[in-house]
């Protein structure tokens, strides 16, 4: 009919932006053990990124210059970071959704990238904007974000400054992730610490010489 005709593009543009506008909260609606039926056998996805800690205070992990930090549809965090609840991050930060998390996923170049790190570059590469990584609000003090401290939080020169000179931690109001690979490449680690009875890895990245630099890096890790 025309009616209908006449609101397809209309609709349209709101399917678009609702998709736009994903979060990760809604791929488990619901409590856990009581999802919504739709989604009771569906898979609970695990993204993960690199909250890059060259600047941490603890050795073991300025060793590692960054630490896992998975995103998730109920909690988001690190063990250098605590964990908060994903859904609390979202209010937190409206810019967050499954593509943002996704995004930071493969955010393979940056001035910071964990063990990647090239040091006598990262001052250059973030001053000519080579720096694909995110600020987020961080888990551990996500709670206490009000007032000062969430004033304080958003001064974006600060930041910065600590971004190009190799200074960021698990210490300051937001923290900065990059790619999982600057991590974990295989995405194995939060699977091992989750104690998973039997895990399925593929292995695709780059390398021609078949020494799984890789799997041999977070076997070390874990």
């Amino acid at each position: 009919s025309r009616g209908e005709i006449a609101h397809e593009p209309r609709l349209a543009r709101k399917r678009s932006t609702d998709v736009d506008q994903f979060k990760l909260t809604s791929l488990k609606p619901g409590s856990p053990g009581k999802w919504a039926d739709s989604v009771w056998f569906s898979p609970y996805l695990l993204i993960n990124t690199a909250v890059n800690l060259e600047g941490s205070p603890y050795l073991g992990r300025r060793g590692r210059s960054a630490d896992s930090f998975v995103f998730s549809p109920i909690y988001t965090g690190s063990q250098a970071t605590g964990y908060a609840a994903t859904i609390s991050l979202e209010r937190a930060d409206r810019n967050l959704n499954l593509g943002t998390a996704m995004a930071i996923s493969g955010a393979a170049a940056s001035a910071n990238m964990g063990a990647n790190t090239i040091r006598i570059l990262t001052f250059s590469l973030a001053a000519l904007n080579v720096r694909l990584g995110y600020w987020l609000p961080n888990p551990r003090f996500l709670r206490g974000r009000t007032g000062l401290r969430r004033l304080l939080a958003n001064i974006a020169p600060w930041y910065f400054a600590k971004e190009a000179i190799g200074r960021v931690d698990e210490l300051t109001s937001n923290v900065y992730l990059t790619d999982g690979g600057h991590f974990d490449n295989l995405g194995l680690y939060e699977l091992l610490k989750r104690r998973c009875k039997v895990i399925v890895v593929a292995d695709a990245e780059a390398d021609p010489t078949l020494d799984f630099n890789s799997l041999i890096r977070v076997e070390r890790y874990a």
